[in-house]
């Protein structure tokens, strides 16, 4: 039996975002936002004007109040949940669905009562869905047990309740009620979308008991014909040590048919008995999955004892892949007894590498030794490249951090030169040391007078982010609170270019790996697709790399330095519509809300703990295999439209 597409609910929700709730489109226009009036509410949007937007949620046309309604969800005004509470009993089903989004959205208790009623009342099981989850991004222990006593009719009812305590617990509202229903909805008997919610529910809620019902877990993380309701079950594996389940890794790493149940495996085996699971970990660094070795690797580097260096040690010089080979050494760097050899073995590395990212890796290793504190220091301050000396720098915080180290008054004027530099990641790297409460830093630089020469120093509004980071380090050392200023508006959506894309645009992005190929969410985030569109028109993207590969969650790009610390001049709105984050969905990178600018990611696999916080903008619509088997520093080669 084939398994659900776990798309299915984000298609259905995407399909009635791109209808637009109008009876046709002429075929001369390329998308929705050919109608004026849907141009002035996104614009409302994108200005965050909760004032326009709400004179916009009574319009006679249920077109537009949708799209207000829609708009909230960005917005997170909870001005306007009085308003949404009243659109909840509106006569088109689609202003109920969006209202219901954008009050989870808000998430605030003020909504609960409102949806309660909702729910009382509402018939259509899609609205009734979105009401359910909505209720646990809002509910307090009362609206848990509304949750909780609600009879599903269908899969979509149920599967509002799974996602309705997945939210509810990430946010600390649980019960054992609660726990017992989601384990019951782990049955292959439910939907794909029931199983995925309650599985994230069992792995992402901390306070979740499973042990008394561990039987469920272990028979949906080893046989449920879907993978990603395997790779959830299997991290909630973590919550129980036990032989039984140290043997249920094993055989999940060693047999399991998809690399990302293998991945969670290992992230899983943390919690259990090291001698009972290495075996397979150990097994796992011959996979043929560069992602499945990165993550051995790194079970293995964190959990070896001494015991084991020398098996460590033989095994990472056998393994071509330097970032896992950098991981082990570093492992071993840290507990050998014999450092001298082991960081000289790493030095030879370095000089030998011709990646900058390799490099990157290696000097991170070193950091397991103070001794190579003036080697790395000499290396970062005269790499030439963004990825080496950031990569330095978080080497140099490491070692600074080290109870051993003693050179603290070098590192003090290290501080200061790395600040001086104006460099973004050498300041941010700095004033995180300043603001370690473990350092006492407050009683070393009682003269700050440094922070405000670099302040005086860099660039605005293109170091705006440093601006914030020196601003905070001040008053950590004046002893006083610091408040994240909001992010300024200035870029406004390019309209007259989202006009000119269709609404099934495409467009292949060819790396050295192979081609990947975007499908474009225009209709959904036309500020997000149109900025990623015209960078790539313009080239900017060519010959970037994928500086950060997480296995099984991202792999991330754009970034104009290379080490995840690059932007321009200037940043986007969020734009957090009803999608969902599955597998190849791609979403903008950010600091925060409305921080969005050149940099993106594109998910391995379902990632609920992103959705409504990371603008979805594109999906992979070929080209899969081709994300699974990226590595750091794999290179963009170009970008076009099809």
């Amino acid at each position: 039996m084939k398994a659900f597409n776990h798309f299915l609910l984000s298609i259905i929700i995407l399909s009635i975002v791109a209808c637009g709730g109008q009876e046709g489109r002429n075929e001369n226009e390329s998308n929705k936002f050919s109608d004026a009036v849907l141009r002035e509410i996104y614009t409302f949007q994108d200005q965050r004007d909760t004032d326009s937007l709400l004179n916009y949620l009574d319009h006679p046309d249920p077109t537009y109040r949708k799209e207000a309604a829609l708009a909230f969800g960005s917005v997170q005004d909870s001005l306007a949940i009085p308003e949404l509470v009243y659109l909840l009993k509106d006569e088109n089903r689609d202003v109920r669905l969006y209202a219901a989004y954008a009050l989870g959205q808000i998430g605030s208790e003020a909504a609960e009562q409102g949806i309660i009623n909702a729910l009382d009342i509402e018939k259509v099981p899609l609205v009734r869905r979105e009401l359910l989850e909505a209720l646990g991004k809002c509910a307090t222990n009362e609206g848990l047990e509304r949750l909780l006593i609600e009879q599903a009719q269908d899969s979509l009812e149920r599967a509002g309740i799974a996602w309705g305590l997945y939210r509810a617990g990430s946010r600390g509202i649980l019960s054992e009620k609660g726990t017992a229903v989601a384990l019951a909805m782990l049955d292959i008997r439910n939907g794909f979308d029931v199983r995925l919610g309650a599985a994230h529910y069992l792995y992402r809620t901390p306070e979740v008991n499973i042990e008394p019902h561990l039987s469920w877990v272990l028979e949906s993380a080893q046989n449920d014909v879907a993978p990603a309701v395997r790779m959830a079950s299997t991290r909630a594996l973590s919550k129980v040590t036990a032989d039984e389940v140290a043997a249920a890794l094993s055989n999940i790493l060693s047999n399991d048919t998809d690399y990302r149940v293998r991945v969670n495996a290992l992230i899983a085996m943390a919690t259990q008995d090291y001698e009972k699971v290495k075996g397979a970990a150990f097994q796992a660094l011959q996979h043929s999955n560069v992602n499945t070795v990165v993550a051995a690797a790194t079970y293995i580097a964190r959990n070896a004892p001494e015991a084991d260096l020398e098996q460590v040690a033989a095994v990472a010089r056998g393994i071509d892949n330097i970032r896992s080979k950098a991981l082990l050494l570093g492992a071993v760097l840290r507990q050998t007894e014999d450092k001298v050899a082991i960081s000289a073995e790493l030095q030879e590395l370095y000089g030998s590498a011709e990646s900058s990212y390799e490099k990157a890796q290696l000097l991170a290793a070193m950091s397991n030794d103070i001794t190579n504190y003036h080697f790395i220091k000499e290396q970062t301050f005269g790499a030439t490249e963004k990825r080496i000396s950031t990569s330095g720098m978080q080497a140099l915080a490491a070692i600074r951090r080290n109870e051993e180290f003693t050179e603290t008054a070098d590192f003090d004027e290290l501080i200061r030169r790395s600040v001086a530099t104006g460099d973004l990641a050498m300041i941010g790297t700095a004033t995180g040391l300043i603001r370690d409460e473990d350092l006492s830093y407050r009683e070393v630089f009682s003269d700050y007078q440094f922070l405000e020469e670099a302040k005086a120093a860099v660039e605005i509004p293109r170091d705006q982010d440093a601006i914030v980071m020196l601003d905070r380090a001040i008053a950590y050392l004046k002893g006083e609170e610091f408040e994240t200023p909001e992010n300024e508006y200035g870029h406004p959506i390019d309209w007259d270019a989202v006009l000119t894309i269709p609404v099934d645009q495409r467009l292949k992005i060819t790396t050295g790996k192979g081609e990947i190929v975007f499908e474009m969410l225009i209709e959904e985030a036309p500020g997000s697709a149109i900025n990623f569109i015209t960078l790539a028109k313009q080239g900017y993207y060519n010959g970037r790399t994928f500086h950060r590969v997480v296995p099984n969650f991202v792999v991330q790009g754009g970034c104009p330095r290379g080490d995840g610390w690059g932007g321009e001049d200037y940043s986007i709105r969020s734009e957090l519509g009803m999608a969902r984050y599955g597998d190849g969905y791609v979403g903008m990178a950010s600091s925060g809300k409305d921080t969005e600018g050149v940099q993106w990611f594109i998910t391995h696999s379902p990632t609920p703990h992103l959705d409504g916080r990371y603008s979805i903008f594109a999906r992979v619509v070929a080209g899969m295999d081709v994300v699974h088997n990226m590595e750091v520093g794999d290179h963009i080669q170009s970008i076009e439209l099809l």
